[in-house]
Protein backbone atom coordinates (compact mmCIF):
# COMPACT_ATOMS: atom_id res chain seq x y z
CA UNK A 1 0.00 0.00 0.00
CA UNK A 2 1.26 3.87 -0.74
CA UNK A 3 0.39 6.40 1.09
CA UNK A 4 -0.05 9.00 -2.08
CA UNK A 5 -0.93 12.07 0.05
CA UNK A 6 2.62 12.00 1.76
CA UNK A 7 4.39 10.97 -1.48
CA UNK A 8 3.24 14.25 -3.21
CA UNK A 9 3.34 16.29 -0.40
CA UNK A 10 -0.56 16.67 0.33
CA UNK A 11 -0.75 16.12 3.73
CA UNK A 12 -2.55 18.53 5.65
CA UNK A 13 -3.35 21.04 2.02
CA UNK A 14 -6.83 22.18 1.56
CA UNK A 15 -8.62 20.37 -1.04
CA UNK A 16 -9.76 22.84 -3.17
CA UNK A 17 -11.42 21.30 -5.95
CA UNK A 18 -14.02 17.80 -6.27
CA UNK A 19 -14.49 17.39 -9.79
CA UNK A 20 -16.70 14.65 -11.79
CA UNK A 21 -15.89 13.96 -15.32
CA UNK A 22 -17.98 11.94 -17.85
CA UNK A 23 -15.58 10.37 -20.18
CA UNK A 24 -16.89 7.48 -22.53
CA UNK A 25 -17.29 4.11 -20.62
CA UNK A 26 -16.52 5.53 -17.69
CA UNK A 27 -15.41 8.82 -15.72
CA UNK A 28 -13.17 10.49 -13.36
CA UNK A 29 -12.72 12.09 -10.38
CA UNK A 30 -10.21 14.95 -10.15
CA UNK A 31 -9.48 16.36 -6.70
CA UNK A 32 -7.53 19.74 -6.56
CA UNK A 33 -5.46 20.40 -3.19
CA UNK A 34 -4.09 24.11 -2.25
CA UNK A 35 -0.42 24.31 -3.29
CA UNK A 36 -0.27 20.86 -4.25
CA UNK A 37 -0.96 18.62 -7.69
CA UNK A 38 -4.47 17.34 -8.67
CA UNK A 39 -5.18 14.11 -8.44
CA UNK A 40 -7.26 12.53 -11.21
CA UNK A 41 -8.63 9.13 -10.84
CA UNK A 42 -9.80 7.00 -14.13
CA UNK A 43 -12.28 4.57 -14.54
CA UNK A 44 -12.72 3.50 -18.37
CA UNK A 45 -14.07 0.11 -19.16
CA UNK A 46 -13.67 -1.20 -15.05
CA UNK A 47 -9.72 -0.45 -15.80
CA UNK A 48 -8.66 2.23 -12.77
CA UNK A 49 -5.83 4.52 -12.92
CA UNK A 50 -4.38 7.42 -11.11
CA UNK A 51 -2.77 10.08 -12.20
CA UNK A 52 -0.83 13.14 -10.60
CA UNK A 53 -1.49 16.56 -12.28
CA UNK A 54 1.05 19.07 -11.58
CA UNK A 55 0.98 22.73 -12.26
CA UNK A 56 3.27 23.43 -15.14
CA UNK A 57 3.70 26.55 -14.64
CA UNK A 58 5.59 25.81 -11.40
CA UNK A 59 8.26 24.25 -13.80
Amino acid sequence: MTDIGSLHELAGKRLTVIEAIDLPGGGALRLAFEGGPALILHNRNDTSRLVIEHDRRAR
